[in-house]
């Protein structure tokens, strides 16, 4: 198991000194989450982002077919090195309709 983890070692290295540093620096990134709160006219739509170092802003989109169509206003994230949850509450929905 040990040596499993120096050629993992070794590769990263090797990685590390064919790309340059602009290749190697991690893009923001974003993971959707389940809705919460749901109700006939409204729901919590959850995630999280993860700035990687960078100023990132987000938003939640969200419509009745998978082309979507709707979104939330644009919310800063920070520029942290960490990921963080965010939610936000959205409103105006039809009842018994189905939202992705």
């Amino acid at each position: 198991m040990g040596f499993k983890g120096l050629g993992a070692l070794g590769l990263s290295a090797i990685v590390i000194g064919l790309l340059p540093a602009a290749a190697l620096a991690a893009k923001p990134a974003a993971t959707t989450g389940a809705a919460a709160n749901v109700t006939f006219g409204s729901a919590r739509v959850n995630g999280s982002v993860d700035p990687n170092r960078e100023a990132t802003n987000f938003y939640f989109q969200y419509g009745t077919t998978v082309a979507l169509g709707t979104e939330t206003a644009m919310t800063p994230a920070g520029a942290g090195a960490n990921p963080v949850r965010r939610s936000v509450d959205i409103g105006g929905l039809a009842p018994t309709t189905r939202y992705h």
